[in-house]
């Protein structure tokens, strides 16, 4: 009697045990992700949306259902359907990785008009990944609400130079360089904040301040002058210092004595104080294996004996020639413009464009 007891009662133990774990254990649907993944991999996204809401029936508190979905809503450009149910997942129980759903809702908004962003960004979400505050960086940017775009870079791990960087592309995209350089505080001088605190000075009238951050830029980064040269010799004129920029022209050409802009910069300076015969030196000297320069500075030499007038008038044309023959070519990615732009169309990288000549 008590051996069959306790047979009933392992018996017991056993079947409650069972029926325990049988409860507790999930459901498996390996073949219907495995068709969500297929018909992703083909690009079905009409059939993967409907495979994956089955699913979601069948387990609505798995929390990367909710994000393949928005993931693939996005995708197929439906935004505000794929940021609902992004919203959804985020009071989801189960959720354990909020960074990830705030990357769905910020990339959903990039696909959005500029007043949904506005608007959006009035509660930001509280996002801490590098990625994601990449992310808001840019709907801050769409939106024109460059302040914000300021305090948010501050957050990235930049190097103090890069973060300058970025202060003067939002300084001049914004059209609100003396705000924005207000906004952002003390900042280490890189070489396109300078060219920004210089046109800040100029704007206000103060030329003497102007040239001194015009020069100090150009001091720094000579490949600037396509950008500096022409706002710093304005300044210097006004200033009375223009007798400074044939010394700082000497010491850039030092630097960069292939420059086009700077040798034709130089020879147009000295023209123009009636250095004929030094404009000409200057030309000569640097001229070989530099495209346009040569035939026109033989121009300019027979011209020299003969007719200073016209000598005067082919150092500008030298100088015209050079600009008309610019291209500007991103140093990050190799992708080349007509026009100098702040930011690489193709790899997105900021004030990375460098002056080349065809």
């Amino acid at each position: 009697m008590i051996y069959y007891n306790v047979v009933l009662l392992v018996v017991l133990l056993v079947l409650i045990y069972f029926i325990a774990t049988m409860r507790k254990r999930p459901r498996c649907y390996h073949q219907e992700y495995a068709d969500v993944i297929e018909r992703l991999s083909t690009d079905d996204l009409d059939g993967a949306v409907e495979r994956t809401r089955k699913l979601w029936e069948k387990e609505p508190d798995n929390v990367k259902l909710y994000l393949v979905l928005g993931d693939i809503l996005r995708k197929q450009g439906k935004y505000d359907k794929a940021v609902r149910i992004y919203l959804n997942a985020l009071v989801n129980r189960n959720l354990r990785d909020k960074e990830r759903v705030y990357k769905g809702i910020l990339l959903s908004y990039l696909g959005l008009d500029p007043e949904r962003i506005k608007n959006f960004l009035k509660k930001p979400p509280p996002v801490r990944s590098e990625e994601n505050l990449k992310l808001l960086l840019q709907l801050q940017e769409r939106a024109g609400l460059w302040e914000d775009a300021v305090e948010t870079a501050r957050r990235l791990s930049w190097k103090p130079e890069e973060y300058s960087d970025y202060v003067a592309y939002i300084a001049l995209v914004s059209g609100k360089k003396e705000e924005i350089l207000k906004k952002a505080g003390r900042l280490t001088p890189s070489p396109m904040l300078l060219y920004v605190r210089g046109l800040v000075a100029f704007e206000k009238g103060n030329k003497d301040e102007a040239v001194k951050n015009f020069t100090e830029c150009l001091k720094k980064n000579p490949s600037l002058s396509f950008l500096v040269m022409d706002k710093l010799e304005e300044a210097s004129f006004e200033a009375g210092k223009y007798g400074e920029v044939e010394k700082l022209y000497e010491e850039l050409l030092e630097k960069e004595p292939q420059n086009p802009e700077i040798i034709t910069g130089f020879a147009n300076v000295l023209a123009k104080k009636g250095k004929m015969r030094e404009a000409v030196d200057v030309l000569e000297k640097h001229a070989e294996g530099v495209s346009s320069l040569p035939l026109l500075s033989r121009r300019l030499l027979i011209s020299l004996e003969t007719d200073k007038e016209r000598a005067l008038e082919l150092a500008g044309e030298l100088a015209k020639k050079v600009m008309e023959s610019k291209k500007y070519r991103c140093k990050v990615c190799g992708n080349e413009e007509k026009e100098y732009p702040l930011r690489c169309s193709r790899c997105g990288s900021l004030l990375s464009y460098i002056r080349v000549w065809e």
